[in-house]
């Protein structure tokens, strides 16, 4: 995703690169929260604290929602007077990667056996 969306910045107009960026986030949607839970159970914790990404993809959605309703100048005057929310964000995004970071458990936990561990 990180080079699909390097080359379009190189290469194209905005409105191309927003619909290259809109079109990758939305094929993200469904995989990123299950490998995310999948991250959280390897470390013996439930899914719960996928919901920290749902912040983002809501603002996600929202601006771009009036970005194609309304056009991209109404989106940038949104984003003038919400700018307390992109903290909301960046908040939620640091405390999911950090929990992501952390390492899993040694063994089995309650969610089933150490992936890492081959069986015997």
């Amino acid at each position: 995703m990180l080079l699909v969306s390097f080359v379009t910045a190189l290469v194209a107009d905005y409105p191309v690169r927003a619909l290259v960026s809109n079109g990758l986030t939305l094929i993200l949607a469904i995989p990123v929260p299950a490998l995310l839970v999948r991250r959280l159970h390897d470390q013996g914790r439930g899914g719960w604290a996928v919901w920290l990404a749902l912040p983002g993809f809501t603002v996600w959605l929202v601006r771009t929602g009036i970005a194609l309703s309304q056009g991209m100048q109404a989106r940038i005057e949104l984003d003038r007077m919400t700018w307390a929310v992109d903290w909301i964000v960046i908040l939620a995004n640091v405390a999911l990667v950090l929990l992501l970071a952390l390492p899993g458990t040694a063994g089995p936990n309650r969610f089933g056996p150490d992936p890492r561990r081959s069986p015997a």
